[in-house]
């Protein structure tokens, strides 16, 4: 038997806010512009022109980089493609005009073909924070998005976000995940406000840039490390995590997880799942004045993945290292 080094503790927060939400009249607005707007100069006047305050006009430019630019598959899929991130030079005028002209080559073939991939996206969010006096840098760092990710050090540099400076706060945004979802090499467009001015904490369920500067969160590569995969629907649920555990479990008792719940609520929806289970199952819930507990035996697993469900869909994976 062993032993059972620490409950997973999980609390639920109802109604708790993870991102800043996006005015009805400025989506209604921009969603009007011409489809024949081909350049940023053009967009920018508009959004100067039809709004006034840097959070509006931070909205309105995400707003329409998700409605107007799909996610490239077939670019980020290529063997031929290069390194987006990296180029070489001897000196730092080199590097300057080489930058300038990769940054303009790269917003230009945004513009024409409306696909990118991340690097795109995060580029064009730039250009336009720019053009509308909005200060912005790009964000280039690890995303976790697939299950062989947990428990492993973030190492490559394959994702690019942003952060803007709004009312002198900074905020976190990845337009090119509020446009949609990639699933089966196929992209999705599904518009949302989940890494829109997201809370860092919330966002560092999924990001982790190469310059902790843009963290905003006393977090370390090896909590990021540690997380269990997290899935968008995770952010729609009503189970918002307080505190984030390992995503590997390595110990537990009577061949049982244990999970202990805060929570003023009922979760009638969870079920779970193991990699090779065709269906979800309902675990046994046991409800006390202010929290709920629950297990779910691994009947001799040893090795795999526990996926837990919420009203039918994925919200977080572990990974099962049991000796």
């Amino acid at each position: 038997m062993q032993r059972l080094n620490a409950l997973i503790l999980l609390t639920i927060l109802i109604s708790f806010s993870i991102s800043g939400q996006i005015n009805e009249s400025i989506k209604q607005i921009v969603t009007r512009y011409p489809t024949s707007i081909s350049n940023c100069e053009k967009i920018a006047k508009r959004i100067n022109s039809d709004f006034n305050s840097e959070h509006d006009k931070l909205g309105a430019i995400y707003v329409w980089i998700t409605s107007n630019i799909s996610y490239d598959v077939k670019s980020a899929n290529s063997k031929k493609k290069k390194d987006r991130y990296t180029y070489s030079y001897r000196t730092k005028e080199e590097k300057a005009r080489k930058e300038k002209r990769y940054n303009n080559k790269t917003i230009k073939r945004t513009l024409r073909k409306r696909k990118a991939v991340c690097d795109g996206y995060s580029r064009l969010f730039k250009r336009l924070c720019d053009l509308t006096n909005i200060e912005c840098v790009i964000v280039t760092g690890t995303s976790k998005t697939k299950k062989s990710e947990i428990g492993k050090s973030p190492k490559r540099n394959r994702h690019a976000w942003n952060a803007a400076k709004v009312n002198d706060r900074w905020e976190l945004i990845d337009v090119t995940w509020g446009a949609g979802y990639v699933e089966s090499k196929k992209f999705f467009k599904r518009y949302t406000e989940d890494y829109f001015c997201s809370n860092p904490e919330m966002f560092f369920l999924k990001h982790y840039p190469k310059d902790t500067r843009w963290l905003f969160t006393k977090k370390t590569k090896e909590d990021f490390a540690n997380l269990p995969l997290y899935y968008s629907s995770y952010y729609k649920s009503e189970i918002k995590f307080n505190s984030s555990h390992s995503g590997v479990i390595e110990s537990v008792e009577n061949d049982l997880v244990h999970f202990k719940v805060d929570a003023n609520g009922e979760l009638p929806y969870l079920t779970y799942a193991f990699n090779n289970d065709k269906y979800s199952k309902k675990p046994d819930i046991e409800y006390n004045a202010d929290e709920i507990l629950f297990s779910i035996p691994l009947e001799n697993r040893k090795k795999g993945y526990l996926t837990l469900y919420y009203r039918h869909k994925a919200i977080v994976t572990y990974k099962l290292n049991l000796r």
